[in-house]
């Protein structure tokens, strides 16, 4: 009995910790453009708003993808889910790095925002089926901080990459980690029994649109969703966008200094 517990249990770490780590690892996508400033304005021939297209082109899908992610991990296997997303992510960051124009780019930065979309949520729901409901309070900050940790582990490495062996070529070495990170979901990831009970329990005859009103009637979640976006804006531009730019060409920084000091901001969170 101790020794099933015991495995249980570790698979239980195993699940969530994959699901985890594809946040972590999606949080160092996110921040590449950052720290690739003046190589994509090189690039692509654009100026401080286009720079600002090209950034912002992931919360497009990003945000948009927040309510339906959530209403499909509870109705689709998330090995399939990750799986497919680490795999799109990897194609996202191919597509950004073989681009020869802005809006190819975009699209790139886009197909890596649809899939982050998925990757926090479904952390959380493997961790809520996984593992006790006195733990899911720990396991959420653990999923956080590992994102936050992604951001300010991913910044100074990819700015040594990207002059080392320039920003294209750094692109493709993000999509051969989300490749192989996807070889890893696709074989550990397991849903557990509990998630296919509620799959097919009678609480899901509630239409998407039931749902939907049901959540939104609530006037504590628009409450906390506007205070963590007042949090998350001044993070997402300065810490994701902005500010490697800001610390290097304005107080003279070199790019890995300031992807350093930009990282900061995520130990914080």
């Amino acid at each position: 009995m101790k020794k099933e517990l015991k495995h249980s249990l570790g698979m239980a770490w195993l699940v969530w910790g994959l699901a985890a780590l594809y946040y972590f690892s999606d949080y160092m996508a996110r921040v590449a453009p950052g720290v690739m400033h003046q190589s994509l304005q090189s690039a692509f021939d654009i100026s401080e708003s286009g720079f600002g297209l090209l950034t912002y082109s992931f919360y497009i899908p990003y945000i948009l993808m927040q309510i339906p992610v959530g209403l499909l991990v509870d109705r689709i296997s998330i090995r399939k889910l990750l799986t497919s997303m680490s795999i799109l992510t990897a194609l996202g960051c191919i597509i950004f790095g073989m681009a020869d124009s802005l809006w190819m780019a975009a699209l790139g930065r886009m197909l890596i925002g649809f899939s982050a979309a998925f990757a926090f949520i479904s952390s959380l729901r493997l961790a809520t089926a996984w593992f006790p409901p006195a733990m899911l309070g720990l396991l959420a900050g653990l999923t956080q901080a590992l994102g936050m940790l992604g951001a300010a582990a991913g910044e100074a490495p990819i700015a040594l990459m990207s002059h080392a062996l320039g920003w294209r070529e750094c692109m493709y070495w993000l999509s051969g980690l989300f490749l192989l990170l996807a070889l890893f979901l696709y074989r550990f990831i397991h849903d557990h029994e509990s998630m296919a009970k509620v799959k097919r329990s009678k609480n899901h005859a509630l239409s998407i649109m039931d749902s939907l009103k049901i959540v939104l009637s609530h006037k504590q979640i628009w409450m906390n969703a506007l205070y963590a976006g007042c949090l998350f804006g001044p993070t997402a531009v300065i810490g994701e966008s902005y500010g490697p730019a800001f610390l290097q060409y304005g107080w003279n920084l070199t790019a890995h200094q300031a992807a350093s000091a930009i990282g900061f901001i995520f130990i914080g969170w």
